[in-house]
């Protein structure tokens, strides 16, 4: 399933005039890249937008901090259901890694349907 956008932005026709096939895990790493990338904007007085679509900013958190990040990987996943329903079962993991300079990374995964067949569906968040 595409989303209205995508397919109004859809690339231009191949050789033959027909539109490249749709990657529904691109458009779903490209979405949550979109809502970790987006910021939340609060209106004078402090009141956040109607929307709430966004994120804090990462690099706001403290570095080595697993709870923060924790804390930061549950409202991407209430932020996925809600803005990104072709992930089923969504969930964030603080996965460590051996890098001294980033000790945590964040993994999206979950699952797709796409024409009655289900696929695993993993993405790890950039680190920089």
């Amino acid at each position: 399933m595409q989303f209205l956008l995508e397919r109004l932005a859809a690339p231009p026709l191949m050789s033959m005039g027909q539109p490249e096939p749709f990657d529904m895990e691109t458009a779903v790493a490209a979405q949550i890249q979109r809502i970790v990338s987006s910021r939340i904007v609060a209106a004078p007085g402090g009141e956040i937008s109607l929307l709430e679509f966004g994120m804090p900013s990462v690099v706001e958190l403290a570095r080595n901090s697993r709870a923060q990040l924790e804390r930061y990987a549950a409202q991407l996943v209430r932020l996925i259901e809600h803005y990104e329903p072709r992930l089923r079962q969504p969930s964030v993991t603080v996965e460590p890694v051996r890098d001294a300079l980033n000790p945590y990374r964040l993994v999206v995964s979950g699952s797709l349907v796409n024409d009655s067949e289900t696929t695993v569906f993993r993405f790890e968040l950039p680190t920089h």
